[in-house]
């Protein structure tokens, strides 16, 4: 799934509503989240949970992260 621009509460919900589509029907999930300018705590915690939910399913999951996506994350202590 492409990502966009924007990681933020404002658009979790629409994005979690793909990516549980995408569980469901791949063995690998791939976010693309190479463009993303914003994301906040609940676009962390999405991360957070999509992860989460790929090691329980032993599905895949390959997460392409803009630098200021992995500079954010970096910053709350959060590693992927």
């Amino acid at each position: 799934m492409k990502i966009g621009k924007e990681l933020t509460i404002y658009r979790v919900g629409e994005i979690c509503r793909v990516l549980r589509e995408e569980l469901r029907d791949y063995e690998t999930v791939v976010v693309d989240a190479t463009e993303v300018e914003e994301i906040d705590t609940a676009g962390t915690q999405l991360l957070l949970a999509l992860k989460k939910a790929c090691c329980t399913r032993r599905k895949g999951l390959d997460l392409r992260l803009s630098e200021r996506v992995k500079g954010f994350l970096s910053s709350i202590g959060v590693e992927l």
